[in-house]
C-alpha cells in the first residue's frame, strides 16, 4: 500500500472506532499496531493484523452495522487487499444477518397489539436461503426457532418458487408442519433480488386466541383431539404482492374471541418480515447476490464444520435418555 492508502484507511478506521462500531478496546490496539507502527507502505505483513480488525467488525450488531459496511465497502477499494477483503467480508456479512434477524424481531414487539407478543416477548424472527436453510437467527424464544426449518420446508412444497412473487406472506400453524401449539402462527416471505428469490424472512408469533374450546386456546383437560384447540391454517397467502388478502384475514378473526387484537399481531408479524426483507435487500444492493450468496455458503460449511469437531470430542458410547409425559 502508498502512504495515501495507509492514510485514508487509518481515516476510514478512526471514524468506525469512535462511532462505535468496532466497539472493542482491542480493536483500536489492533489498528495503533497496524497503521502506526507496523504497516510499511509496499508490503503487506501485517495481514493477520487487519485480519483482526475484520474479525472485531465482526462482532458489530444492534444498528452499527452500516457503519461497519461502509469500512467494509471502503477497504474494497483497495486492490492489494483482495484477499484480505473476502477473509473479512465473512464475519461482516454474518454479523450483519444476525442485527438484521435482530431488528426485524423489533418490529413485533413494537408494533403488536397483545401483551404476550410486547411485553412477554413470545416472538421469534429469522433468515433462510433460498434452499430453506436458517442463515441466521434473532435472540428471541428457541421453540419457535426450531419450529422454523420444518414450516419453512412445507410453505416452499406448497409454494414453489414460481409461485411466489414480492410482497407474498405465506401463513400457518399446522402442528403436524412445525408449530408447537396452534396459537404459533409462522410467516413466511420470499426476498426477491433483481427478480431472482434469494431468501425468505420468517417470524413467528403467540396469538393469545385461536378459537377452540376455552379462551387461550390451551386447554388440556377434556381435549381429546386437535380440533377442539382451535382453527387451523395450512401454509396459506395471506399476502399476495403485498397486498393484505381480506378473506383470509376474515377466516381467521371470525374463529377467534379477540379479532382485533389477532388481527393486529397478524399484521406486526409481517411488518417484521417486511423489515428484515428491507434490510436484507440493502446488504445485497451493498455487496451483491453472488458475494453475499456466497457468505451464507460459508456460514452454513463453517457451522458444519465446528459441529462436526465438538462431537468428535464426545466419546464414543452409547447414549439413552428416558422421560415421560404426564397423562391428562
Amino acid at each position: 500500500p502508498t502512504e495515501p492508502d495507509i492514510a485514508r484507511m487509518s481515516h476510514v478506521v478512526e471514524d468506525g472506532l469512535r462511532s462505535g462500531a468496532l466497539g472493542f478496546s482491542t480493536s483500536r490496539t489492533i489498528l495503533h499496531r497496524s497503521v502506526d507502527r507496523e504497516l510499511v507502505p509496499g508490503t503487506t505483513t501485517t495481514k493477520e493484523e487487519l485480519i483482526g480488525i475484520g474479525r472485531a467488525m465482526g462482532r458489530v450488531g444492534y444498528g452499527v452495522f452500516e457503519m461497519a459496511s461502509d469500512l467494509k465497502r471502503d477497504w474494497n477499494e483497495f486492490e492489494w487487499m483482495g484477499e484480505l477483503s473476502r477473509e473479512t467480508g465473512l464475519p461482516v456479512t454474518f454479523a450483519a444477518l444476525q442485527s438484521i434477524a435482530d431488528e426485524s424481531g423489533t418490529a413485533p414487539k413494537q408494533t403488536a397489539y397483545s401483551q404476550a407478543v410486547r411485553e412477554g416477548r413470545d416472538f421469534s424472527a429469522a433468515l433462510f436461503n433460498a434452499r430453506g436453510e436458517m442463515v441466521a437467527q434473532g435472540d428471541f424464544s428457541p421453540g419457535h426457532l426450531g419450529a422454523m426449518p420444518s414450516i419453512v420446508r412445507h410453505v416452499m412444497r406448497e409454494y414453489p418458487a414460481g409461485s411466489l412473487e414480492p410482497g407474498d406472506a405465506v401463513i400457518l400453524n399446522d402442528l403436524y408442519m412445525g408449530s408447537g401449539h396452534l396459537p404459533d402462527f409462522f410467516i413466511t416471505a420470499p426476498v426477491f433480488h433483481g427478480g431472482r428469490l434469494v431468501g425468505f424472512v420468517v417470524d413467528c408469533a403467540h396469538q393469545v386466541d385461536v378459537g377452540g374450546a376455552q379462551a387461550g386456546s390451551q386447554a388440556v383437560e377434556g381435549v381429546t383431539e386437535f380440533y377442539q384447540e382451535g382453527i387451523r391454517v395450512l401454509p396459506t397467502k395471506l399476502w399476495r404482492g403485498g397486498e393484505l388478502n381480506r378473506e383470509v384475514m376474515r377466516l381467521i378473526t371470525g374463529n377467534v374471541r379477540v379479532p382485533d387484537i389477532v388481527e393486529g399481531d397478524h399484521k406486526a408479524m409481517r411488518n417484521a418480515a417486511r423489515v428484515g426483507e428491507m434490510r436484507l435487500l440493502d446488504l445485497f444492493d451493498r455487496y451483491g447476490t453472488e458475494t453475499v450468496l456466497a457468505a451464507w455458503d460459508d456460514i452454513l460449511a463453517h457451522s458444519e464444520r465446528e459441529m462436526r469437531a465438538a462431537i468428535r470430542q464426545l466419546p464414543s458410547v452409547r447414549y439413552a435418555a428416558e422421560d415421560f409425559y404426564d397423562d391428562c
